[in-house]
């Protein structure tokens, strides 16, 4: 996603397009990366993982709305519109008891506008957020006849600075009387303060992160409601870690003007203790969890070793709660192969860019200088027969991706079928077709590296395609060595029953921080509408985690690796529903209550758990499908898309450093934004870049500052787009028209 958002960027104007040819090198059948997508001959969709969009990916979703406003299409097609392709979500149970979040929604719409929020307005929607969950949780036992008192108590200092911001009243006796009160109460004194931190109220800071820790420490001294200890607690250590962000926020970031890079050499949980959150909930509550789990922060996949760098961290905390526009979550009706990268194709095929499929770069050698890449030299897996490879098909009024290549449209595909050949394992064992080598001067100027780090990571003693660049610069060689990897694990389960007759009895489920390893669950039957319609299938469910083992440090010659993982996963899967299956779903029990595995859909005469080889189960072993963790102290190692070291050579990718340096869709599209701008100055700001990156931000840097110096400093906050709309009021418009 980080290169086609590149060449989407490179031509995304007329005047772009005349100014740059793009050709994207893929290794295998397919884009998309982790996002890759494929039918098998049934036509189920197969997936490497749960692909949920977040409701604060403004750039993501802007992409995907222009994509959806450019990309032309028959007017059969399933998929007229962007919100035909997401639909919102906003029920997210948390943990192996299913505590029922719901996440409040707002009349946002992601990627809609230039959203150039500052640190301060975000921290005080995130307030706003946090007053809303306990709201719902107070109104949910109120409606059960079981009211629950959660007084907080304001110092008189405190109640004089709430009452000069002219915020709340407070009750008689000096406080709130519930938790959610005494939250918005926070939110709105927030506001008071205005868009900024800087202000005449800015030594209420403080003040306000205290308020927080006041609302945990009244909410935890309460009796939970009758039957529900689980869910006051976890409640309860929401506000628990709230209060610790909160004073970390405020007085890390906002007092004394640290930056999320800086931050980042701290761990986030130890982070979090050093600001006032319990040790044990830090380390232990599955509101932590959820966090490591949902952004996979695991050093090598090891469940033992997390590690989030604080910074970071608290940027995803401060955009997921802050920043979301709409809906928390944004669910895809079909596979995102289908409904995102399958678009982008054909909108960038239209703009003249050019692809080239069955290439495997494996070496990027320098000039004599050392200070440009002067050759790209690839293998060639298959050769075409007849002029451009064709890779999607039509189905059910989608663009699709086979699961495996159109053999007919290769030399020789039928003996490179029946001889199993995986053109996207690193361990397939196959005779390419040829190599190909390209020049500079004659076939590119510039190079856009956007392969994941993984396939290029010095992991055992086999040549990589950077061995030059990491000997000719040190710093580059430097992030290769730093970062670990992730792997990843998915299966997907058809079955006959509905999600109600499997026996569950809430909302439509996006379910983390379960029982490990398949901890994230999600029921994602609404992509059945775009499967076969005779399938037998009444619901379908994508569950995910993280894969402990170290498969993908093994050399090339290790021709069995894949196969290995996925054997040894399929019984994994099959151990953990047959334990974990019967509480997540308590209707699928045999008489004597052991998991019922005719549940899963599969031929008749396969019976108990080998019905589980009859679903989808992926290992994502390669490295290059691996997520790059983004551990404590190493943030310091990561360049910029223009700051490779060499001349020519543009980086893209969530390796990279984008200034919200974490994995996810997002970071991946900030990245290719930042290696277009690099490359022709478009586009000029992304949004969220920024955040928590502007060093010398903090209260002590700055007196009060003359009112022009303060637009000024505003205005920067906002972003690029605001000073150039500043500008055109105070002085008229631009000359020269739009910007490209």
């Amino acid at each position: 996603m980080a290169a086609l958002t590149t060449a989407y960027h490179l031509t995304r104007t007329d005047e772009l397009r005349a100014a740059h040819e793009v050709t994207v090198y893929q290794i295998g059948w397919r884009l998309g990366g982790k996002g890759a997508t494929g039918r098998d001959e049934r036509m189920r969709i197969l997936e490497h993982g749960l692909h949920i969009w977040f409701g604060f990916y403004d750039n993501a979703f802007r992409l995907l709305r222009e994509v959806f406003r450019d990309w032309e299409r028959g007017e059969d097609h399933a998929l007229q519109s962007w919100r035909d392709a997401f639909k919102p979500h906003s029920f997210t149970p948390i943990g192996p008891n299913f505590f029922p979040l719901n996440w409040p929604v707002n009349d946002g719409t992601p990627g809609a506008s230039h959203v150039f929020w500052t640190p301060w307005q975000a921290f005080t929607q995130l307030l706003g957020m946090l007053a809303a969950t306990a709201r719902t949780w107070q109104e949910a036992h109120e409606r059960a006849g079981r009211p629950h008192a959660s007084p907080v108590a304001l110092p008189e200092a405190m109640r004089a600075q709430l009452a000069a911001a002219g915020g709340a009243a407070v009750t008689s006796g000096g406080g709130f009387s519930h938790a959610h009160h005494a939250l918005q109460a926070a939110a709105d004194w927030a506001d008071a303060l205005g868009d900024s931190h800087h202000g005449p109220l800015s030594a209420h800071l403080p003040a306000i992160a205290e308020l927080v820790n006041l609302v945990h420490l009244g909410f935890a001294a309460t009796e939970p409601p009758a039957g529900d200890t689980a869910g006051h607690g976890l409640l309860s250590e929401l506000l628990d870690v709230a209060r610790g962000y909160s004073h970390g926020f405020v007085h890390d970031f906002l007092i004394a003007g640290k930056t999320a890079r800086e931050v980042d050499a701290q761990e986030f949980r130890a982070w979090l203790v050093a600001h006032g959150t319990t040790p044990a909930v830090a380390q232990r509550s599955f509101i932590v969890r959820a966090l490591y789990d949902t952004m996979f922060q695991y050093e090598d996949g090891d469940l033992d070793r997390p590690s989030y760098a604080a910074g970071t961290a608290a940027q995803v905390i401060l955009r997921m709660f802050g920043t979301t526009q709409g809906a928390a979550l944004y669910e895809m009706q079909a596979g995102m192969g289908e409904v995102v990268v399958a678009p982008l194709y054909q909108l960038l095929r239209a703009r003249g860019v050019q692809f080239r499929f069955f290439r495997e770069v494996t070496r990027l050698e320098l000039d004599p200088a050392r200070r440009q890449v002067a050759q790209v030299h690839m293998k060639v897996q298959a050769e075409v027969l007849d002029g451009e490879y064709r890779p999607t098909f039509p189905f059910a009024g989608l663009d699709c991706w086979p699961a495996q290549p159109f053999w007919h449209q290769l030399r020789d595909g039928d003996a490179l079928r029946d001889a199993g050949v995986d053109f996207e394992s690193p361990w397939s064992a196959f005779a390419p077709a040829g190599a190909e080598v390209l020049q500079l001067g004659r076939d590119f100027d510039q190079v856009v590296l956007g392969i994941c780090l993984g396939a290029f990571k010095k992991l055992n003693d086999d040549p990589t395609l950077a061995d030059e660049l990491s000997a000719a610069s040190p710093a580059f060689k430097a992030m290769t060595e730093s970062f670990s990897l992730l792997p990843s694990l998915a299966l997907q389960v058809w079955s006959p029953r509905s999600l109600d007759g499997l026996g569950w009895g809430l909302p439509k489920p996006a379910m983390v921080a379960g029982v490990e390893p398949l901890d994230i669950w999600a029921d994602m039957s609404q992509s059945l509408a775009y499967e076969a319609p005779d399938s037998g299938a009444a619901s379908l469910h994508y569950l995910t985690g993280v894969l402990a083992t170290e498969a993908f440090r093994r050399p090339r010659s290790a021709h069995a690796t894949q196969h290995d993982a996925e054997a040894a996963l399929t019984k994994t899967c099959q151990q953990w529903l047959a334990s974990q299956g019967p509480q997540m779903w308590p209707k699928a029990v045999t008489a004597d209550g052991r998991f019922d595995w005719n549940v899963l859909l599969a031929d008749a005469s396969i019976s108990g758990p080998a019905r589980v080889q009859a679903q989808y189960v992926r290992a994502n072993v390669s490295p290059a499908e691996c997520c790059v963790v983004s551990a404590a102290g190493r943030t310091q190692y990561r360049l910029k898309a223009g700051a490779s070291g060499f001349g020519n050579l543009t980086l893209a990718g969530t390796w990279i450093d984008t200034g919200f340096n974490t994995e996810c869709i997002e970071a991946a599209v900030m990245s290719g934004m930042q290696a277009a701008r690099s490359i022709c100055g478009a586009p000029a700001h992304v949004i969220g870049e920024d955040l928590l990156q502007v060093p010398g931000h903090g209260l002590g840097a700055l007196a009060e500052p003359p009112r022009l110096i303060e637009q000024i400093g505003e205005a920067v906050e906002r972003g690029v787009e605001s000073i150039e709309q500043w500008w055109a009021g105070a002085f008229g418009p631009r000359q020269g028209g739009a910007r490209g």
